[in-house]
């Protein structure tokens, strides 16, 4: 008999003929007690035993006859220890003492999974963050769109592969999480939908004893460091307060249970680098000039280009039940709902946003879900899950729409004024419907599951970029002479009014997963346990993608039907964990087998609705003066009735990986264990992004870069003049990663917690896959060919992770104090050297990769004139100069340079959390806890420790070193700028101390 001691849980079941008993659908935690008894038989106890998320814990009994007259065993169970579980593929368990003892300011599930050795971010073992599958209580909750915003800083994209993250919202509170495990390759055919890793959060539930607690945090500009820039300038003023309340308890006691959290976040924050203020790459004068400019010739206001802030608001709303039934059913209902906004206006020392590029981006999430776990006999068991989630998000700006306006101010500085080109139009509606069911079977030394589990997407797209129209311009001058270089966007061929257009949905469409497994978990002897299963996956549209009749016309792209999904995907995975001692002190674990993921199913919105019927585009590249018109469709007489195209490849399928580990644990003594992995992922089915809208007419660069370029440009260069380009979304079978880690470990129950680990990495793939459209993800991916792109560094590439995890308890008279320490080196992000401006003419100003010349005559400068006069032998002198003090640069020259092969320096930071529990009554039941957390604690020390290092992602991490000019006999003519900066920038904000004081009231 089991009893989940807190809630009086029982499960009961009987042992087979071999004195093997197995129990199912237990909920992870505890503490647990468990009796095993038999007539004539002394009556065995184990205690304290505690259960992990997704993990079989195995217990040994040994029954004596009464005669013995042997008192009842009692043993502590550590549900951290590896040689409790069936452990075999990359996992991380975080528990409770982990989540109340991480140093954190943002409370987020991402400032957890920091403490993994192969995680970045919420990026794993060196794949696409996109790739992840998110689930909490066993429902799918994913940013099932993955709508994103490229951004400047060391976090890059705000996004984060979670519902709301666009509007600053985690999808849960901390405070409702019970335990949270995050596999990479778990061979559990019961886990699926993720190629990247999967991350699965359980909530906590009420107790036979009424517990609750209420909290606050904050921070504000008192708690946080001055500038690292060597000025010292202190942050303007800004709060950010979290709090919240939870409580717990029986409804009826041993039968039906609650819980319930509220958690609110108000967060408000300057907007620094105003032009005038130290650091800003653009003077007060000149973004006076712009904005008198557009006020005088078009009547619009662009905002402020002085002070600013933003805020950020959020609201979680989380109500769980647990009823039990009775001893063989148990029902669990929760709703998880959060709510709030966070406003967008962002600068750097080489972004200029005036205050109308800002927007507010709003987002509701909506979570319920249903599980009933079932014990019909002492050999069948079933759980089944049923859940359904609503994700609404929308933006909002001031001032009346108007054109998004680029202008370069120099090499490295651009401007942006006007409505922001995609919050113009921009508004989703997403609601997923989860069923899951999984019978196991107990047979022998056999457990047999059999299950499936299926996604129902329904997908309401309302998004048209650039519809405002984006222009772009080479100078200021440019600027006010009314001479832009080039003009995009896209207008509704129907009805062009803004309002209708907020509300029409561009794209509407489904999406199913449907998967369907059996496994057996044999456990061959005591010491070796091997498990063995098939998953099937497919991908169904029940809505057909339109086709522009146009298409199927030109036997160029007549093979695209956009018709693909159906056809199931088989993944067998094979896994052993084995005890290689009777003393259960060393074992070897691994496996290998297939994964089939998921992708952003935004990717599938442009086929839908970028199809030429409905909406038409413009890319024009004007020679003369062109005046900005608000209406975009006002410029369809310069290029009537032409369309961008996307297609979906016929073979299209989900990503799919091979992934294949293998491990080995050691406990050693004084309670250290070690563990060495490796995980080797292939990729079996990859992303390529592609654009077929070129002729194929090409020719070589004279001289060292021999590169091909398209020999025609505009209409001429085009297979088809009625489109302004074609873009194919398809797979390549190219593209791996892997790490290798090392862990060691030591508990001393009640006092310490220490954790060492590291982990080297590769990854490599064809496509970054980071932008939100087929167009942006091929005309942002760096290489020499953009239809062909080389194999090369992932944007995920971790290489080294040194981490080091410390906390120390201890009690002074009636106080409890705690620290925690947190330590995290890792070598730099990745970025690429690339040029400025379309060398190879592939239509992308952004994508080519830099040649480094190895002398004088590799290059043809152009002589910069002006007011400060550059001559070609000049810059060459001074472009040598920066490649000798760039250590890639100077290593490669005579060579192309590769895609994230260049990487920003080495990145450390020390974070600490103090907690001081104060018992209030003598018996301890409510307690006072005061915390606080200093996250980058060395910059605290020291002003040139803890830096944070990026290359701002909204260029997809290129930086350019050359501007492109024309080609002349054959060669690309370039002019270097000298850049006085180096290619990465040290982040602002994260790059000081940030500290957070924490209040908790608690009773039980």
């Amino acid at each position: 008999m089991l009893t989940h001691v807190p809630t009086g849980t029982r499960s009961g079941t009987q042992s087979d003929p071999g004195g093997k008993f197995l129990l199912n659908n237990l909920k992870p935690g505890g503490p647990y007690q468990v009796q095993v008894s038999f007539v004539g038989y002394t009556t065995e106890t184990k205690t304290d035993l505690y259960l992990s998320l997704g993990k079989v814990t195995r217990q040994t009994f040994t029954l004596q006859e009464t005669s013995t007259e042997l008192a009842g065993v009692q043993v502590t169970a550590n549900k951290s220890d590896p040689f409790t579980t069936d452990k075999n593929g990359q996992a991380y368990h975080l528990g409770q003492t982990a989540i109340q003892n991480t140093p954190t300011v943002n409370r987020s599930l991402g400032d957890l999974t920091k403490l993994m050795p192969q995680g970045n971010k919420n990026s794993f073992g060196g794949s696409n963050y996109r790739f992840n599958n998110l689930s909490i209580d066993g429902m799918a909750t994913n940013d099932v769109l993955g709508f994103q915003e490229p951004a400047s800083g060391a976090a890059g994209s705000v996004a984060a592969g979670t519902p709301g993250a666009l509007a600053g919202t985690q999808p849960i509170s901390l405070d409702a999480i019970d335990e949270i495990s995050v596999v990479l390759s778990p061979f559990n055919v019961t886990l699926g939908n993720f190629t990247g890793a999967n991350i699965n959060a359980v909530t906590k539930s009420g107790t036979n004893r009424f517990a609750g607690s209420v909290y606050g945090y904050g921070r504000n500009q008192v708690l946080t460091g001055k500038s690292v820039d060597g000025l010292r300038t202190p942050i303007d003023k800004y709060y950010d307060i979290q709090s919240g309340a939870s409580l717990g308890g029986p409804i009826i006691k041993n039968k039906l249970f609650f819980f319930g959290n509220y958690e609110l976040q108000r967060r408000e924050e300057p907007v620094s680098f105003a032009p005038g203020t130290p650091g800003a790459g653009v003077p007060l004068e000149v973004a006076q000039q712009v904005s008198d400019f557009l006020k005088a010739q078009y009547g619009y206001d662009p905002g402020t280009f002085g002070s600013a802030s933003i805020k950020r608001n959020s609201d979680k709303f989380l109500l769980r039940f647990d009823y039990n039934i009775s001893d063989k059913h148990r029902l669990t209902l929760r709703d998880n709902y959060v709510a709030g906004f966070a406003d967008n206006l962002e600068r750097s020392p080489t972004v200029l946003n005036y205050g109308n590029q800002g927007f507010r981006h709003n987002s509701r999430t909506n979570s319920l879900v249903a599980e009933l776990k079932s014990t019909f006999n002492s050999r069948v068991s079933n759980q089944l899950i049923a859940g359904f989630n609503t994700v609404n998000e929308n933006r909002s700006y001031q001032n009346r729409l108007f054109p998004h306006l680029e202008i370069n101010y120099n090499a490295s500085t651009i401007i942006y004024a006007g409505t922001y080109r995609e919050a113009a139009i921009y508004g989703s509606s997403v609601s997923t419907t989860q069923l899951t069911d999984n019978l196991t079977i107990f047979k022998d030394k056999h457990t047999l599951t059999f299950g499936t589990s299926n996604e129902l997407n329904n997908i309401e797209y309302r998004f048209l970029t650039a519809f405002n129209g984006r222009w772009q311009y080479p100078s200021v001058d440019a600027f006010l002479a009314n001479r832009p270089t080039r003009v995009r966007g896209v207008y509704n061929t129907e009805n062009n009014d803004a309002a209708f257009n907020k509300t029409q949905p561009s794209a509407e469409y489904r999406v199913m997963l449907l998967s369907a497994y059996a496994q057996d978990d044999y456990r061959v002897t005591d010491r070796l346990n091997v498990q063995l299963g098939l998953r099937l996956d497919m991908q169904l549209h029940p809505d057909k993608v339109p086709m522009n009749p146009a298409v199927f016309k030109n036997p160029e792209f007549a093979q695209y039907q956009n018709k693909f999904g159906g056809v199931p995907q088989f993944n067998p995975r094979l896994s052993f964990n084995y005890q290689l001692n009777e003393a259960n002190t060393v074992q070897v674990r691994g496996g290998s087998g297939l994964f089939t993921g998921r992708i952003p199913f935004v990717w599938y919105a442009y086929a839908h609705y970028i199809s030429g019927n409905r909406y038409n585009n413009i890319d024009y590249r004007p020679t003369g003066a062109l005046p900005i018109a608000e209406d975009l469709s006002a410029l369809q007489s310069v290029q009537p009735g032409i369309a961008e195209i996307n297609l979906i490849d016929n073979d299209f399928k989900l990503p799919r990986d091979w992934k294949s580990t293998l491990a080995f644990d050691v406990k050693l003594p004084h309670d250290f264990t070690f563990t060495a992995e490796g995980l080797y992922s292939k990729v079996v089915t990859g992303m390529l992004f592609q654009s077929i809208n070129f002729k194929d007419a090409k020719s070589t660069f004279a001289g060292a870069d021999n590169r091909p370029y398209f020999t025609n440009t505009g209409s001429a260069a085009k297979i088809d003049p009625a489109f302004t380009n074609v873009f194919v979304m398809s797979n390549t079978n190219q593209g791996y990663n892997y790490n290798a880690t090392f862990t060691l470990s030591k508990r001393i129950q009640n006092h310490l917690e220490a954790y060492a680990g590291y982990s080297y990495g590769q990854s490599k793939d064809i496509v970054n896959g980071v932008r939100v459209s087929p167009a942006a993800n091929y005309e942002w991916n760096q290489s020499l060919v953009a239809n062909s792109p080389a194999l090369a560094y992932s944007n995920f590439d971790l290489r080294h992770k040194f981490i080091g995890n410390l906390y120390y308890n201890l009690n002074v008279r009636e106080v409890n104090l705690g620290a925690s320490l947190v330590y995290i080196a890792r070598s730099g992000s990745p970025f690429s050297f690339v040029y400025e401006g379309d060398v190879n003419r592939d239509g992308s100003a952004k994508n080519d990769l830099l040649f480094i010349p190895r002398n004088r005559e590799d290059i043809v400068l152009a002589p910069i004139t002006g007011a400060a006069p550059v001559s070609a032998q000049q810059q060459y002198e001074q472009l040598d100069q920066y490649i000798k003090s760039s250590p890639y640069l100077s290593g490669r020259r005579g060579s192309y340079a590769e895609r994230n092969a260049a990487r920003t320096p080495w990145v450390q930071q020390l974070d600490l959390r103090l907690t001081a529990k104060l018992p209030l009554t003598q018996a301890g039941t409510q307690r006072l806890e005061i915390t606080l957390d200093v996250l980058n604690l060395g910059n605290l020390l020291r002003n040139d420790w803890g830096r944070q290092y990026f290359v701002p992602n909204i260029n997809n991490s290129g930086y350019a070193l050359l501007d492109f000019q024309r080609i002349e006999n054959n060669r690309p003519v370039y002019q270097f700028k000298q850049p006085t900066s180096t290619p990465w920038q040290t982040d602002p904000i994260n790059s000081r101390w940030q500290g957070q004081l924490g209040l908790r009231y608690s009773f039980n």
